[in-house]
C-alpha cells in the first residue's frame, strides 16, 4: 500500500536519501513538500558526488548512468558481477560508475582502483604486491583498465584474482579484451557476466 500524506490525501513519494556515511530511505508529500524534496535530492547528488571524488573516480564519470536494459537478474539483484569490455572509447567505464552509483544506492559500500597505476607500480616495487591483496572491507570492488600479461606480474595479478575470488565480494571490472589466461578467465567467470560494450549511450 502507498504512502498518503495526512494533509492533502496524495501519495508520498519515497526518496532514496544518500549521505556521506549512509543511505536511507523517506517519504515526502511533492505537493505540500516540494522544497524538502528537493533539497533531498539536491542534498543526495552532493553526498553521491562527494564519494566518488573520495572513491579517486574522474570527474568525468560523476554523470554516469547504466543501461540498466542490457543486464541479467544476477547483476541486477547483486548476486554476481560484471565485466564490460570492448574498444577504447565505447563506454565502458561509464557503464561500471553507473553500475557503482547503482550500487551505493543500494546502501552497498564500494572500492575504485584504477588497475594500470596499480599495476605500475607493482612493477616498479615488487613489495606492492601486498598492498594488492589487502582486499579493502566493501561490498563492491570495482577495477577500472584491468589487463594480464604474462610477464613477471602474471602471478601476482593470479594471486589477487583467486583472492578476490574466494572473498564473496562482487567485482566490476572493465577491459579491452577477456582475459584469455585459463586460470584467470575461469574464476571471472564464475564471479561475473561479461558485457561487450559497443556503444554505451544507445
Amino acid at each position: 500500500m502507498p504512502e498518503i500524506c495526512k494533509k492533502c490525501n496524495s501519495e508520498l513519494k519515497f526518496v532514496t536519501v544518500v549521505s556521506l556515511d549512509a543511505v536511507y530511505g523517506a517519504h515526502v508529500c511533492p505537493n505540500c513538500e516540494p522544497d524538502m524534496l528537493e533539497m533531498y535530492q539536491k542534498r543526495s547528488e552532493q553526498a553521491m558526488l562527494k564519494r566518488l571524488h573520495n572513491m579517486g573516480i574522474p570527474r568525468r564519470y560523476f554523470s554516469a548512468t547504466l543501461n540498466s536494459g542490457m543486464y541479467n537478474a544476477d547483476f541486477l539483484n547483486f548476486k554476481k558481477g560484471a565485466i564490460w569490455f570492448g574498444e577504447s572509447g565505447v563506454g565502458k567505464t561509464w557503464q561500471m560508475v553507473g553500475a557503482i552509483r547503482r550500487a551505493i544506492l543500494h546502501n552497498r559500500k564500494v572500492a575504485y582502483a584504477d588497475w594500470t597505476s596499480m599495476l605500475c607500480e607493482l612493477k616498479c616495487n615488487p613489495n606492492e604486491y601486498l598492498k594488492l591483496l589487502a582486499i579493502p572491507d566493501v561490498d563492491v570492488i570495482a577495477i577500472d583498465d584491468f589487463e594480464v600479461d604474462n610477464g613477471f606480474t602474471f602471478n601476482y595479478v593470479y594471486d589477487f584474482i583467486k583472492k578476490l575470488y574466494c572473498s564473496d565480494k562482487i567485482v566490476y571490472m572493465t577491459c579491452s579484451v577477456l582475459p584469455a589466461q585459463d586460470k584467470i578467465a575461469m574464476r571471472l567467470g564464475e564471479i561475473t557476466s561479461q558485457y561487450e560494450v559497443v556503444n554505451a549511450w544507445k
